[in-house]
């Protein structure tokens, strides 16, 4: 007789027993969800045995107790990656779940929550992959559409959430952000309101007091600038205010350097994100908003190379207004200067 027909049947008794032994119930919910979140499931599981593993993950995230939900998240962040039967039953649940958890009072463990956001960012591309899918939910089929808008909705609500205070969960939701911006970009119906709203987020904490933070948004707007066609096609109000948006912070930072507080790493990560916008865009954009890498920026950028670069002075600061006047041999020379800090 296999083992899983021995032990199976008390595993999932011990995850319905009552609230007196909710050691037990914990302790068998987190053995199931080890037993299927594997991924050699995929091929060995009875379909009959995931039905059970089903049902105990729903009467699990219906609970009132906080426990026995955090337990299914930190046991089984992986059940929508598996591709495991009908698991697709779950994602409302989770949905609903989740929801309650980023606008709770009480914030949960970090690792909890580090669960959370990789439960939902292995849903984002899941609408636009699954057009026609329809979940029954409480009586009502839940549309792919209906998928999308929840998700990124959830997602938004979390950054901003007051539970979502540690650098590391901060960090994963501005790459699940990201995740939503590119999969809304490269679908048949972008929506602009959503782009905007998580392009917004990530500007944000572009200088964020996490080092760690700051690093990842400005990795996200540099990442954003290889899908310059599709954000153009929303318009220049989407793409020009991060260039702004970069170029002030410069100068920001290149203050704040001089009285004393240099954040190194997070000024180079700036100046690199603006010169791929630079590269990428080009001079007829950016010639449209005056206020983009205005004289003010360069000549700033120009002290701040000369002051703690001494080393790479290979331009005299007078050249800039040589340049005053060809906007292209401008951004030419912003360019070089960049590049020196490589």
């Amino acid at each position: 007789m296999p083992v899983y027909k021995i032990f199976l049947p008390w595993l999932l008794e011990g995850s319905r027993i009552d609230e007196k032994r909710n050691r037990g119930r914990l302790l068998a919910s987190s053995c199931l969800c080890k037993m299927f979140c594997r991924r050699d499931i995929v091929y060995t599981a009875n379909l009959s045995l995931l039905a059970y593993f089903y049902r105990m993950v729903q009467q699990s995230l219906s609970t009132n107790h906080s426990s026995v939900k955090w337990n299914i998240i930190r046991n089984s962040s992986e059940i929508f990656t598996l591709g495991l039967p009908g698991v697709n039953i779950l994602i409302p649940h989770f949905l609903r779940e989740l929801t309650s958890l980023f606008t709770s009072k009480n914030a949960p463990p970090e690792n909890v929550l580090l669960r959370s956001v990789s439960i939902l960012a292995s849903l984002i591309c899941f609408p636009n992959h699954m057009r026609d899918v329809t979940i029954p939910y409480e009586g009502q089929q839940v549309t792919s559409d209906a998928l999308r808008n929840q998700l990124s909705s959830i997602l938004i609500d979390a950054f901003y959430s007051d539970v979502v205070a540690m650098p590391a969960v901060k960090t994963q939701l501005v790459y699940a952000l990201l995740l939503v911006i590119l999969d809304d970009l490269y679908s048949s119906n972008p929506r602009a309101s959503i782009v905007q709203q998580c392009i917004t987020a990530l500007m944000e904490t572009s200088q964020d007091t996490s080092d760690r933070v700051a690093r990842a948004s400005l990795d996200a707007l540099d990442t954003l600038a290889s899908a310059f066609p599709q954000l153009m096609a929303m318009g220049t109000e989407v793409v020009c205010p991060m260039v702004i948006l970069l170029s002030n912070n410069i100068v920001n930072l290149i203050k704040d350097a001089r009285s004393g507080n240099l954040r190194e790493e997070i000024v180079v990560a700036h100046l690199y994100c603006l010169l791929n916008w630079v590269l990428i865009a080009g001079t007829n954009l950016l010639l449209d908003s005056q206020t983009v890498l205005d004289k003010v920026c360069i000549e700033y950028l120009d002290q701040f190379i000369y002051e703690f670069f001494p080393s790479l002075t290979l331009y005299d600061t007078t050249c800039y207004h040589h340049y005053n006047d060809n906007t292209t041999q401008r951004l030419g020379l912003f360019g070089c200067r960049i590049c020196t800090l490589g």
